[in-house]
């Protein structure tokens, strides 16, 4: 009787589940040490990103979300696609507070609901300026001027001490002297630019006394504004006079609360407006609505601003100054000896999902309102510089140079993996009821998720095909047995014309070798098989172009029983 052969143990191992990109040795089987146009949208399974949409051509490097896309183009600022400013700066900082848009540094502010056009700075300059005592609601004000008292007075009447410059009123059968007076400064179109309450500067007046550095405007016309001082004069004045309402010199400035915020590098500076007002910074009448400021005496220059949880945060690369309260009355900073943002990295400061995301000298982290905590550990030693972050759904859109060129990396949020799109280089995201944009480095305006928008041109057009490549990590059996690796089956989706190709490496020799490729010209769910070797371990590198969709990978092995292999992995 002959013997019986006995059939060689097999074992199948199936994958179902693909992670993201970990860029680093010790990479698993499920996890990808390189990848190019790979997306989480299908997770848990494998499949390349969506088709990006071109919009149009608009130029610039700065793009603002909100009710309506805004951007500046040769100089020209946007509004839902209407030009309504000119002579702009190449990249400001377009900010939103309520119904304005504002441009800074160039300090343009347009007001969204009505069109009305308006500097957050003002300057006028005249001659011919005439100065006269009045009420506080710019009325000429009647009084006697003496260097004695009245013999005759009345209850209400004024009086001018002209012995000693004073004003004085009859009240109650004496003559009381008042601590504020008013002044009326005329002048042509002197007012014009400015409103009830501003806080302007003037100088050139012949009398020092109304040369003020802040001078509340209490009322005024178009050609009259009128001040509070100290002395009475009534005069015409000789020389050029000059009224400028005047903003800080500021690096970042964001909104919070309905009044604008920003810090200065030069004067260690934290400031903000005068509340609902975004071009006062100098008001300080003891009440809410004031202005305020304080200087920071921790080292390093800020590198960004931003509101998170409805407070305003001041980073530096090493320290946050988060500010407190709801009015100057109870302001409070509060310094926290943490990680910031890396300096250059100022854009980078995104919210997903309620968290607010950053670079900082260490990587990407995530920010919760109590600490920093690192999220970028998969990227391995990639330096990121100039980084942009946009939000799309729970999808941290990161934008960055490296070292080997500007890369679109995506994180996640709902599964933390991290996924490398391509090398598009993207200066600006931002965020309309339309849908999620980013600004390309040649002026190109995109939609992430291909979208439609009413923004488009004749020139507007899908992406083309997609190639995308993953290289796993390596991929080895638990077992102390001798394994030969048999064959591989993957589980896929394809659309027509779609294209897939297999290629594995074994134990680590730099020899990529083509295992498997196939195309389909109508959509089809298949299995496709390939031959493989005997080997310690392997990895996986899998390419293709168009729409593909990897559900599971299974290997199937060979067991030899009575040696040991050791299993590897770095």
């Amino acid at each position: 009787m002959l013997p019986q052969l006995q059939q060689p143990k097999e074992q199948r191992d199936t994958q179902n589940k693909f992670r993201g990109l970990v860029n680093r040795l010790n990479a698993g089987d499920e996890e990808f040490r390189s990848m190019r146009n790979m997306s989480s949208d299908e997770r848990p399974m494998m499949a390349p990103r969506r088709q990006r949409r071109y919009i149009r051509t608009i130029g610039g490097r700065t793009l603002l979300g909100g009710d309506a896309l805004s951007w500046v183009q040769d100089g020209t600022l946007y509004y839902g696609g209407r030009a309504v400013a000119q002579d702009v700066s190449e990249d400001p900082q377009l900010i939103r507070m309520g119904a304005y848009l504002i441009a800074w540094p160039d300090r343009i502010i347009y007001n969204t609901h009505t069109g009305e056009l308006s500097r957050m700075d003002y300057t006028w300059m005249g001659e011919g300026v005439h100065v006269r005592p009045c009420m506080l609601s710019g009325q000429d004000l009647e009084y006697t001027a003496s260097d004695t008292e009245p013999t005759t007075a009345r209850d209400g009447m004024y009086w001018l001490n002209t012995d000693n410059g004073g004003m004085y009123q009859y009240l109650n059968g004496a003559w009381t002297g008042l601590d504020t007076v008013y002044a009326r400064v005329e002048g042509y179109q002197i007012g014009q630019g400015i409103h009830d309450y501003d806080v302007v500067s003037i100088s050139g007046m012949d009398n020092e006394y109304y040369n003020l550095d802040a001078a509340t405007v209490y009322a005024r016309g178009d050609d009259y504004i009128v001040i509070a001082t100290g002395v009475i004069m009534d005069y015409e004045n000789s020389g050029m006079v000059t009224v400028e309402r005047k903003s800080p010199e500021l690096d970042f400035i964001c909104e919070s609360g309905n009044r604008l915020w920003g810090c200065s590098n030069k004067t260690h500076e934290i400031r903000c407006t005068k509340l609902g007002d975004p071009t006062n910074w100098n008001s300080y009448l003891g009440i809410s609505l004031d202005s305020y400021a304080a200087t920071v005496g921790s080292e390093g220059d800020f590198t960004g601003i931003c509101t998170y949880m409805g407070y305003v945060h001041f980073f530096k690369e090493n320290r946050v100054h988060r500010l407190y309260g709801t009015q100057p009355s109870n302001f409070q900073l509060v310094e926290l000896q943490m990680r910031g943002v890396k300096a250059g990295c100022e854009k980078s400061l995104c919210v997903v999902n309620e968290l607010l995301y950053y670079v900082s000298r260490d990587g990407v982290v995530r920010y919760d309102g109590s600490g920093p905590a690192n999220v970028s550990e998969a990227l391995g030693e990639t330096e990121l510089e100039q980084v942009v972050c946009g939000a799309h759904g729970d999808k941290l859109y990161l934008n960055a140079v490296t070292a080997d060129g500007p890369r679109m990396y995506v994180w996640d949020s709902a599964v933390r993996y991290w996924h490398m799109e391509d090398e598009t280089r993207a200066v600006a995201f931002a965020s309309t009821e339309e849908g999620d944009f980013f600004l390309d480095d040649q002026g190109g305006l995109w939609t992430i998720d291909g979208k439609h928008s009413d923004l488009e041109t004749a020139a507007a057009h899908d992406e083309g095909e997609i190639t995308w490549e993953a290289v796993s990590g390596d991929i080895l059996t638990e077992t102390t047995m001798v394994k030969k690796l048999k064959r591989i089956e993957i589980r896929v989706e394809m659309e027509r014309g779609a294209g897939i190709q297999l290629e594995i490496m074994y134990n680590s020799d730099g020899k990529w070798l083509r295992a498997m490729s196939y195309e389909t010209q109508v959509k089809k769910t298949v299995t496709l098989p390939l031959i493989a070797r005997a080997c310690d371990h392997f990895a996986l590198r899998y390419s293709g172009h168009g729409a593909v969709v990897v559900y599971m990978l299974t290997k199937i092995y060979e067991l030899r029983e009575g040696r040991q292999c050791l299993s590897y992995r770095a």
